[in-house]
């Protein structure tokens, strides 16, 4: 589960913070195993900052 904090974070920020948010969960991601629970979580926020900038047409 996502909190609504991270959401609103993510939401509040630009295009340059996104994606180094992005780039973090992608190098967490190298180093989470599949059947990790926080795998799934980091997911979920790789999606989320995809909707981001899909919403905003980035």
């Amino acid at each position: 589960m996502i909190s609504i904090d991270y959401q609103d974070l993510l939401n509040e920020m630009n295009y340059e913070f996104l994606m180094k948010e992005k780039d973090s969960i992608l190098d967490q991601l190298a180093m989470t195993s599949t059947m990790d629970p926080e795998f799934y979580t980091l997911i979920k926020k790789l999606e989320l900052i995809f909707m981001i900038k899909v919403s905003r047409k980035i």
